[in-house]
């Protein structure tokens, strides 16, 4: 079990520099000026070089707009989707994931309190990216998310 951003943020960058062959990742659209902030979305290019593949579901705003242009110039695949709260997670290689759970979206990601649950199983990681997969091919493209916050000004 893992307590708190610190805690996330370590693991997301070993996880990330561990990867052979893909990451997928379901997470708050305020976390990824966080990525960004701390590196991980500078380590993209050199996981893209070992043939990692990595997508991210998130919510894409006029809030996180920069981060988000920053990881598609890196590589990253993104599509957004609407912000909620529940069951956000991550999984490495189809083995490797965390998951952690938010029931309020309005609470900052920098709450302390936030939980998660690293598990190793590839049956559990299966039954994750399954969800994932799903939502990914509803998702709205991220450059085609991008241009319509820019045409509408918000």
């Amino acid at each position: 079990m893992l307590r708190g951003p610190n805690e996330l943020n370590t693991l997301s960058i070993e996880l990330l520099s561990r990867a052979t062959s893909d990451i997928s990742m379901l997470m708050p659209g305020a976390v990824l000026p966080i990525f960004n902030r701390i590196g991980v979305l500078d380590m993209a290019p050199d996981a893209a070089r070992r043939g990692v593949r990595m997508r991210v579901l998130t919510d894409i705003s006029q809030a996180n707009l920069e981060s988000v242009r920053y990881a598609l110039e890196r590589g990253v695949e993104l599509r957004h989707v609407e912000p909620s709260g529940g069951m956000q997670f991550a999984v490495h290689d189809a083995q490797r994931n965390f998951v952690f759970i938010r029931f309020d979206p309005t609470r900052g990601v920098k709450d302390t309190s936030v939980v998660a649950f690293l598990c190793e199983s590839p049956t559990y990681a299966r039954q994750l990216m399954y969800h994932y997969e799903l939502a990914w091919e509803q998702a709205v493209d991220g450059a085609e998310r991008i241009r319509a916050l820019v045409e509408s000004g918000q």
